[in-house]
């Protein structure tokens, strides 16, 4: 997802508590993506934490009874694995 500029000028002009702070981060990324690609925007790989930050009540977490276990290989490299609660 690319996030342009004015879009993020409406962002800050929304009201939303972190509004200003999101606005301030995102600006640096659109001003690094216009001096070494010419893009008049930003790169947006995951928005889930920008509507967290402007909406709190978007998201709702809920035990699933479900782990993920990290393994040290002996060659040095992590593998996971996924557990339930029954086993």
């Amino acid at each position: 997802m690319v996030l342009a500029q004015h879009e993020t000028t409406r962002l800050q002009h929304s009201g939303a508590p972190q509004a200003r702070w999101i606005n301030d981060a995102i600006r640096f990324y659109i001003e690094f993506h216009r001096e070494q690609e010419g893009l008049d925007g930003c790169i947006v790989n995951d928005v889930l934490p920008i509507a967290a930050l402007l909406n709190p009540a978007a998201l709702s977490f809920e035990s699933s009874g479900w782990w993920w276990i990290w393994r040290r290989g002996s060659t040095g490299a992590t593998r996971g694995s996924i557990r339930t609660a029954h086993g």
